[in-house]
């Protein structure tokens, strides 16, 4: 089966063809994910030719009490109860569990509570994490062995037994060695077989064409593993059988692509075989493309102390392959940490970011995405690319807060590293004039709360921001927040009278606008007429009516003291002043009695309104 492990076959071979009873039990022991359970099972299934009525195979993982261990037994056994009988009676054993304090292993009486079944093997896997008392279970096991005179096999972690040795027996820091002594004949370390676990891996994963994708890189992944240096096999199956649902997921075109799916593959297991081994947390993938800058500004700056620069997790994982480019990970790291954070990510989120790989770029490719990949280009094409995103830059052509984010800070990064020419406060500079510009265009209003809460922070259009560990970066994506805001406040105007037509035709729709992300925090009545508002509400029937009002109580319930809203207080005194006229006014008629019912309501969100301005005003006297 196995080159690595062909001694321990063969010596088993030996052990169970013996006709004589050996009279001890064979230990195979080896670190945790070293590939034990999977060396025995493969073994078993040659050694028996798939009779798997041959042998019992017991997990001790978490087991207790003996009778979890009957318990497994008899499901086992089940289908043949009538033909072989059961270990242990149930009464018998409840006399063993009471008296397994004082069991000895030498006491020959243990013989008359057992009965002989024929089944020649008893494997007990994962020794080590039984929560018995390691006495008791050696001694139960041990039972087997001499009194039953069957054949065991134990895996084990013999490291972790001992550490286990030393905190359960203080008084006497022998006891694994000496039971060890009693019980066991043989032990052998499993060598770690990466190859040939891997072929028995890959036979489990189900879509050919994704077998037949990971056969055909079977030495990469293995290098990859093997620069890990964890060798736990479980890593490897958990990581190929993860990556089996993530190629299913990527749409066939990019498949075919020359190369995009070997440089995924390999990202894919560098990052989760340190997410499994606990070396880094999804979340610190979100921090790949500062590494380059970070170092960057360390040569560039560095200080006058002896102190080392602050190291994060993904440094060393950056580090530890040769293959991954910290800049360019096709995925940005905000994708990659919500694959293993998550374990999912949108189609159009990997086709956003494969779109503006340097795989997919072609004619129709933005001239910024193309400079984006830089490192790519040569010295030809690097400035052609600059020229020609630089006349776009001119003429005002970026118009989304992405877009002007990205060439920013391209224009930055370029200048911070020596490729453009220029000062980089004057690029500052420019980049703030770009956004003046755009704003007068009315561009950006539409963009309030988009920008500043509904998009990555590091990275959009598939793409992490260049530059953007430069306080520079930091500078202008301020200001375009800044401008954003402002824009939306010289534009509200416009959308109050906007946002009426919504009231007039779709009370719902309304109340989702004032309440959800477009207006939640915008003082959007402060340009509204009281008067504009109160002549549609009443041409609402009970039920618009009744929309609207939840919807504005909801909007107030919960800002804090300092909120802008504080500013829509006006509206709502003249707001209630008209109502309180109309129910004097249609006294007696069942409109002035419903309007009278929805009053204390709008009293409430004026008071309300009132709380916040004293509060907030309070507060910033303090």
């Amino acid at each position: 089966m196995t080159k690595h492990n062909k001694h321990i076959e063969d010596y088993l071979d030996y052990y169970l063809d013996s006709k004589f009873n050996p009279e001890f039990a064979v230990l195979l022991q080896g670190e945790w994910g070293c590939g034990k359970t999977w060396f025995i099972k493969n073994y078993l299934k040659k050694y028996f030719k798939e009779e798997k009525s041959k042998y019992l195979y017991i997990t001790l993982y978490g087991v207790a009490q003996i009778n979890e261990i009957e318990d497994q037994m008899f499901q086992q056994l089940h289908p043949l109860l009538s033909s072989k009988p059961l270990v242990f009676t149930g009464k018998i054993l409840s006399g063993v569990l009471k008296d397994r304090l004082k069991i000895d292993l030498n006491d020959k009486k243990l013989n008359k509570f057992m009965i002989n079944i024929k089944d020649p093997l008893i494997i007990f896997d994962d020794f080590e994490r039984s929560a018995m008392d390691m006495k008791i279970l050696m001694g139960y096991i041990n039972s087997f062995v001499e009194h039953q005179q069957l054949k065991v096999i134990i895996l084990a972690n013999e490291e972790e037994l001992k550490a286990i040795e030393k905190k359960e027996a203080k008084d006497d820091s022998t006891l694994y060695t000496k039971i060890k002594e009693k019980l066991i004949g043989k032990t052998f370390k499993i060598n770690h077989d990466t190859e040939s676990a891997f072929e028995s891996f890959v036979k489990q994963v189900e879509k050919r064409k994704i077998k037949v994708f990971i056969n055909g890189r079977k030495r990469e992944i293995i290098d990859i593993f093997n620069t890990a240096k964890y060798r736990n096999l479980r890593h490897l199956k958990q990581s190929l059988w993860d990556f089996e649902r993530f190629y299913h997921s990527i749409p066939e075109k990019y498949l075919l692509i020359h190369g995009l799916m070997d440089e995924l593959l390999n990202l894919f297991l560098a990052f989760s075989f340190e997410v499994k081994k606990g070396q880094i947390l999804p979340t610190d993938i979100n921090q790949l493309e500062s590494f380059y800058y970070r170092h960057a500004r360390e040569i560039m700056t560095p200080t006058n102390n002896n102190d080392e620069p602050k190291r994060l997790p993904i440094d060393t994982v950056i580090e530890k392959y040769s293959f991954i480019n910290s800049h360019d990970t096709i995925l940005p790291g905000s994708l990659w940490c919500n694959l293993f954070d998550k374990g999912y990510i949108s189609e159009d989120d990997i086709i956003a970011s494969l779109e503006k790989s340097k795989y997919c770029i072609e004619k129709n490719t933005p001239a910024w995405v193309k400079l984006w990949h830089f490192r790519d280009l040569n010295d030809n094409e690097f400035p052609k690319l600059l020229e020609e995103v630089n006349k776009e830059w001119k003429v005002r052509k970026f118009e989304t807060p992405g877009e002007i984010l990205h060439v920013s800070g391209l224009f930055l990064n370029l200048t911070s590293i020596g490729l453009i020419d220029k000062n980089i406060v004057d690029v500052v500079a420019d980049c703030k004039t770009y956004i003046d510009d755009v704003k007068k265009k009315g561009f950006l209003h539409k963009y309030v709360g988009i920008h500043k809460h509904g998009m990555d922070k590091i990275s959009s259009n598939g793409l992490g921001y260049a530059g953007i560990n430069l306080k520079e970066f930091q500078t202008i994506n301020d200001y375009l927040n800044e401008a954003i805001s402002n824009s939306k406040m010289e534009c509200l105007p416009k959308e109050g009278e906007e946002l009426l037509k919504v009231l007039l035709n779709n009370p719902r729709e309304f109340g989702q606008k004032i309440f959800d992300q477009t207006y939640y925090d915008i003082p959007i009545f402060k340009f509204i007429k009281p008067e504009d508002f109160f002549k549609i509400f009443l041409e609402l029937d009970y039920g618009g009516k009744s929309i609207v009002l939840g919807a504005m109580e909801n909007r107030y319930e919960f800002q804090k003291m300092d909120s802008k809203l504080h500013e829509e207080i006006d509206f709502f005194k003249n707001l209630n002043l008209l109502i309180v006229k109309r129910v004097s006014e249609k006294k007696g008629n069942i409109n002035g009695y419903i309007l009278n019912e929805f009053l204390p309501d709008f009293t409430k969100i004026e008071n309300k309104l009132k709380s916040l301005k004293v509060d907030g005003n309070e507060e910033t006297s303090k």
